[in-house]
């Protein structure tokens, strides 16, 4: 009785289904004039390619040589869609069953539109077409006129380092190398570098980053690179697997940053100011240069700089960007090797500038006098950071 009084109420409002229709329509229709008008609003790519999110996929952007390009340099901007605006935009366009993508320009006007998710050469000619040179063709016509322009060269390394990357990404797809990965095996998390898993792997992957340095070298002062702390990142997490003709690059880098490094053996001092001026000073840069280059747990040998009246050398900051890794014996015995290389204590009338606290501090951070901890750590038991109250 209850479900024929339901069934009849329902019957009765079936009247208003015709009039309730487009007002549905409406609604959805509004989802992508919604959508459309706060997208406007957000800063974005030259051109913007809207795709259903169950078709999209990481490894799309990457698919080709172009669509590298045009998504390192940010002159393509990918977008997943779903939900009510996916639905608002398939009965705006008129799209039939199936998946279709949308491409915008700057303006949100529609560029272009399709089935098949498309290759980078369409759209590089798409982006063409709306009379935008891609960032990369600009940027090397720019290069032509002036070569010995540093900030276009620090714009080109950065954008060489991310197909570097990218790259890089899609051999470990293809099973040839394995990527950067957080490591949680040690009793510190740390970040476990790149490794290449192909012993016939070619150093393509990386040639831009290769000819970019080359030119970099080309210039009296190589190692002014503004904020150096992303190529300094890049190196650290993928500096192993780069291959012989490009670390005889940074080694040419190397030797630059050294001789500033030698006119400034403070520089890194304060993080603080550092970060704003040279990523986290060049002492740290020429670590992350050398250990490119050194054999895997090799520990550099630090060079002997002069610190200037009042100060003393090296300073903390410094020993905290040393590559320190797990506590394997060899790894250990080459920590000790590098502590016993440390210059020795300065006169304490020579602190005026760096105090003698700070002094104190440095040498209780750094176990100078107590070698039998780090025996402890060889042995594998309680394995202390090595530069953290060690001493104490």
């Amino acid at each position: 009785m209850r479900f024929r009084f339901a069934r009849g109420r329902l019957r009765g409002f079936s009247w208003l289904l015709p009039l309730l229709l487009p007002m549905v329509l409406l609604a959805q229709g509004e989802a992508w004039t919604d959508f459309l008008a706060a997208w406007r609003k957000t800063s974005h790519a030259p051109i913007t390619l809207l795709v259903p999110k169950d078709r999209l996929t990481s490894a799309y952007t990457r698919s080709d040589e172009p669509l590298l390009f045009l998504t390192a340099t940010g002159d393509l901007g990918v977008q997943p869609l779903e939900g009510p605006v996916l639905d608002s935009l398939r009965a705006a366009r008129g799209w039939k069953d199936g998946a279709h993508w949308i491409l915008l320009g700057q303006d949100g006007g529609i560029v272009d539109e399709g089935t098949d998710l498309p290759k980078g050469e369409v759209l590089q000619s798409r982006l063409q077409g709306l009379g935008v040179t891609p960032t990369w063709d600009a940027l090397e016509h720019f290069l032509r006129l002036h070569p010995d322009n540093g900030s276009a060269l620090k714009r080109r390394l950065s954008i060489a380092t991310s197909l570097a990357r990218r790259r890089f990404q899609n051999l470990r797809d293809q099973g040839k190398v394995e990527t950067p990965k957080v490591s949680t095996d040690s009793w510190v998390t740390a970040i476990e570098p790149a490794k290449i898993t192909d012993p016939a792997l070619q150093g393509e992957w990386c040639r831009e980053v290769e000819d970019t340095l080359r030119r970099l070298n080309n210039l009296s002062d190589p190692w002014r690179l503004g904020d150096s702390g992303f190529f300094q990142f890049w190196l650290d997490l993928y500096g192993k697997t780069t291959p012989i003709s490009l670390c005889g690059e940074l080694t040419r880098l190397n030797e630059s940053v050294l001789e500033a490094w030698r006119r400034s053996p403070h520089s890194g001092r304060n993080w603080a100011q550092t970060w704003q001026e040279d990523g986290m000073g060049l002492g740290a840069f020429w670590m992350s240069c050398d250990a490119a280059c050194r054999p895997s747990g090799e520990l550099p040998e630090l060079p002997s700089l002069t610190p200037s009246p009042g100060r003393f050398w090296p300073h903390t900051e410094l020993l905290m960007g040393l590559a320190w890794t797990g506590p394997e014996g060899a790894q250990a015995q080459e920590i000790l090797s590098f502590l016993e290389r440390l210059p020795g204590e300065p006169e304490a009338s020579h602190l005026w500038n760096d105090t003698w606290s700070e002094w104190l501090q440095f040498k209780s951070s750094c176990p100078l006098d107590a070698p039998w901890r780090w025996r402890i750590w060889v042995a594998g038991r309680r394995p202390p950071w090595p530069f953290r109250n060690a001493g104490g």
